[in-house]
């Protein structure tokens, strides 16, 4: 059974089970907010504590200030389902194998998607239009902090060689994309 998030991809149930019980403290299953907190900046997601705590409010019916009962269980799972669901897919995959047969072909591009223009690097203004044909959020700035991280030259392009491989390892590490360097 799977939900579609915002950018229409889709969520399986598993997969926002799996990343709840890897958050849940080893007392009886219990989410306490500063675990879901910690959970969110562990995914890099911006405004973790806000939106830790919007998530505590909206899930914890019974007002105990932790997620114990099943159906607050359940309601915290449809809320990282719909919120969270891109970024728990990327982190559960990294980091278990065994949630790889629900990898789809999303979390995968080669170069050649990239540079468009066929001049063997890859410019901002490349990497934007490559981030936003994957419907990421905040592509300007995802693509300027990425060409600014990978460019040792000082150019303004991400050029053949190191350049790209510490692309590579940006993308795979902040956005859950994996980058080929096959044409």
């Amino acid at each position: 059974m799977a939900m579609l998030n915002r950018a229409g991809h889709p969520i399986f149930v598993m997969e926002s089970d799996a990343w709840l019980d890897q958050i849940a403290s080893k007392k009886a299953g219990v989410i306490r907010p500063q675990e879901l907190e910690e959970a969110l900046r562990r995914l890099d997601l911006w405004f973790a504590k806000y939106q830790s705590k919007l998530a505590m409010c909206v899930a914890d019916t019974n007002g105990n200030g932790v997620i114990d009962g099943e159906s607050e269980r359940e309601r915290l799972m449809y809320i990282a389902q719909t919120r969270w669901g891109n970024v728990i897919h990327a982190a559960l995959a990294k980091g278990n194998p065994a949630l790889s047969k629900y990898i789809s072909g999303r979390e995968s591009i080669t170069i050649d998607m990239i540079d468009t223009n066929g001049d063997g690097s890859i410019s901002v203004e490349e990497l934007e239009a490559a981030l936003r044909r994957r419907n990421l959020w905040f592509v300007d700035l995802r693509a300027w902090k990425a060409v600014r991280h990978a460019d040792n030259n000082h150019n303004g392009r991400i050029d053949p060689g190191s350049e790209f491989k510490e692309f590579v390892d940006y993308a795979k590490k902040h956005w859950g994309l994996t980058i080929r360097l096959v044409k």
